[in-house]
């Protein structure tokens, strides 16, 4: 089929300003173009008094797209046609005509662009619709994902359909005919959808488990059986009823197994929309869907494709710290924004308002979709990831998130932490700290002890530079732990490589048995941190004493004995006052932890020195133990002299070093001149160290 061309109607005239009458294309002559192009038709000046203050119907169906896809407030805004195919594939729709609006706006950190329909309109009444892709129902279109679902399980067979489900403790389901709340029948072989949404304020009510649903439950739950029946699932998962609310020794087997939960789970219902549980899933059954922008102007129909990515990353679900393990652990979800249903497994992507035709969007095995379909994916394409830079990577996109309790801070990641214990090459945690005992060139005990020391030194920032942040700390959680701080940026661990001069550490477990870090994945068992062990860490190490001064508004720098500007403080709002005074009277203990025997190009350092020392700055406490405050970065170190009479290590800077220290990463001037002939004059600046045993807390 071939689009008439795009020009004004008769009645369109009196509700189009001249400019936009002016508008006449031939689309046809976009089908014979290359996929691959695309062309500009028009630049609307979007009015300064808004929406109300212009009179053109198609002045106005911009400004309200923009308003939909939340755009900021643009000065110019480009109308581009394209050929459907290079957008988004291979497509349900009779047409091949695309159009865009784009943000003509350089001094924006982003490209805004989004996508509209032209329907032809009918000669007859004008209002004959030819094709409807891209233009969604008022209700959901349960046959369109019964045929997503359906396709999935059928062909993607290695990825997004649990051969034989987990073993879950306490394992609970609701009984979509019956609301009655069940132990699952034959774990091996259930099928049952999993509900993510977010809980709202906290309920008033009694949180003792029922035996079944009460007569109404909030609305969402409603709406998500109503789901589970249209696509033929028999049980139901919500976790105010599945999970007990009250007994603790069934509780803590159950969140400890909430990946499993997900993971297992037929498809996970997303509630990606509203405020709290009342709020339901849009076109289901009472909550009415968001209807679509659009206008009849030169012969067609334009419908704005609603942004599927901006209603989802924007709704209160995609801020909560439950919901991310929910989201990231499932292998099927269906989303409900306000607007329409996103489905995304491990192998497509899809949603409503974009219906692609599967078995040419996939690849010739049908396992997965073609690398170039990846226009408007939501989420990460698969899973958790495998090794410990992407844990921390999951750690970074955690940080986000927010919570209606503290303690949920660490509780609401333990289920990505049991996914990742399960890999081939296991990454642990010890109170939010991610441990991997996969990293080469050491035993098994020196990889532990690597990567142990390496997420005790995080830093916010890979810019080490001069950096102070006063948070707020939870005070549940030990100070060395990102889960203690809340708005923390940035969870970073460094590089740790040689630890010849690093600390020995040991762990007590809430027994009161203290173990040595070797023996942490046996003590830890098949248990979750928090639970094994105490939240503290024993570190017998050298501990030498530096001097920090104020570098402007940012942060601190090392001013003694060894200079350095790579220091980076993270510290409780109450600590401020201490911390200055502490500043301006004395001096700091800081902790070795190791260094780096590898250059940024990867070749090996010279033995005459160190390269990218740690250490831990502490603060004691009144009671004997000491909290983190930040982690200090030397970045060449002579290798270090021992004083067996007094028990004293020393290390000199490598003053010549000084000349040919790579810049920091973000290419900022880390003024190496002037710290060379600073050191020229000052020449034996030389940090002492001694054996310490230190209680961290």
């Amino acid at each position: 089929m071939v689009d008439a061309d795009f020009t004004p109607q008769p009645a369109d005239f009196q509700h189009l300003c001249a400019s936009c009458a002016s508008i006449k294309l031939r689309l046809d002559a976009v089908i014979s173009r290359r996929p691959n192009d695309s062309r500009k038709i028009y630049t609307f000046q979007p009015s300064k008094g808004g929406i109300e203050a212009v009179s053109c119907k198609l002045c106005v169906f911009v400004q309200m797209c923009g308003k939909s896809w939340g755009w900021p407030v643009a000065g110019r805004v480009s109308m581009r046609i394209h050929h459907m195919d290079s957008v988004f594939g291979p497509t349900l729709a009779e047409s091949k005509v695309l159009l865009s609006l784009c943000v003509e706006d350089g001094s924006l950190a982003k490209r805004y662009q989004g996508w509209i329909v032209p329907t032809l309109l009918g000669d007859e009444d004008g209002m004959a619709e030819l094709s409807t892709w891209g233009q969604l129902k008022k209700t959901v279109d349960f046959d369109r994902l019964r045929e997503w679902l359906m396709f999935c399980n059928q062909h993607h067979l290695t990825d997004c359909r649990m051969q034989t489900l987990d073993e879950i403790p306490f394992f609970w389901l609701i009984d979509c005919a019956t609301r009655s709340i069940i132990t699952a029948p034959d774990q091996a072989a259930v099928q049952y959808v999993a509900l993510s949404y977010c809980w709202g304020p906290p309920s008033d009510g009694p949180l003792d488990n029922p035996s079944e649903l009460p007569p109404v439950a909030a609305l969402v739950i409603e709406d998500a059986l109503k789901v589970a029946c249209e696509l033929g699932i028999p049980y139901l998962w919500v976790d105010r009823y599945c999970v007990s609310q009250s007994i603790r020794s069934i509780q803590a087997p159950q969140l400890q197994n909430m990946h499993k939960v997900y993971r297992s789970a037929y498809v996970t219902i997303v509630a990606g929309c509203g405020q709290d549980p009342d709020f339901g899933l849009p076109g289901v059954t009472i909550r009415a869907r968001k209807p679509q922008v659009s206008v009849h102007t030169h012969g067609h129909r334009l419908t704005c494709i609603p942004d599927v990515q901006h209603e989802i990353h924007t709704c209160r679900w995609s801020t909560r710290g439950w919901t991310y393990q929910e989201n990231l652990l499932s292998k099927r979800r269906l989303v409900f924004t306000e607007s329409q249903v996103y489905f995304q497994c491990w192998n497509m992507h899809c949603s409503e308002s974009t219906p692609l035709r599967l078995d040419d969007a996939h690849t010739k095995n049908r396992t997965r979709f073609k690398e170039s379909i990846a226009t408007l994916r939501v989420f990460p394409q698969k899973g958790i990831g495998k090794t410990s830079r992407e844990v921390v990577a999951r750690i970074q996109e955690y940080l986000t998130r927010r919570f209606s309790k503290d303690t949920d801070a660490l509780n609401a990641f333990l289920g990505v932490y049991e996914a990742f214990k399960e890999l081939e090459h296991p990454i642990y945690s010890f109170w939010g700290l991610p441990i991997s005992a996969s990293v080469r060139g050491a035993g098994a005990f020196g990889e532990l002890h690597m990567s142990f020391l390496a997420a005790l030194a995080w830093s916010m920032s890979a810019c080490d530079q001069p950096s102070a942040h006063l948070l707020t700390r939870r005070n549940m959680f030990p100070s060395w732990t990102w889960a203690a701080w809340d708005g923390l940026g940035g969870f970073l661990p460094k590089l740790i490589t040689d630890t010849r001069h690093a600390p020995g550490v040991s762990l007590r477990t809430s027994q009161g048995r203290l173990v040595p870090l070797g023996d942490f994945t046996r003590a830890l068992g098949s248990g979750n941190s928090a639970g094994v062990f105490e939240p503290c860490v024993y570190l017998t190490g050298w501990v030498g004493r530096v001097r920090l001064e104020r570098s402007g508004d940012s942060g601190f720098e090392v001013s003694a004995p060894v200079q350095t500007r790579r220091v980076g403080i993270v510290a409780g709002a109450d600590t401020a006052a201490s911390l200055s005074h502490h500043v301006s009277t004395g001096a700091f203990e800081v902790l070795l932890m190791g260094s780096d025997a590898t250059r940024e190009d990867g070749s090996e350092v010279s033995s005459a020195g160190l390269a990218d020392v740690h250490a831990l700055v502490l603060q004691a406490g009144p009671d004997g133990t000491h909290t983190r405050l930040g982690v200090v970065t030397w970045s060449r170190l002579g290798e270090p002299s021992f004083d067996e009479t007094s028990g004293v290590m020393r290390m000199s800077e490598i003053v010549e070093a000084r000349r040919i220290v790579p810049e920091c990463r973000c290419r900022c001037d880390t003024s190496r001149a002037a710290s060379f002939d600073y050191y020229l004059e000052h020449p034996e600046h030389v940090l002492e160290f001694r054996k310490k045993e230190i209680r961290l807390v």
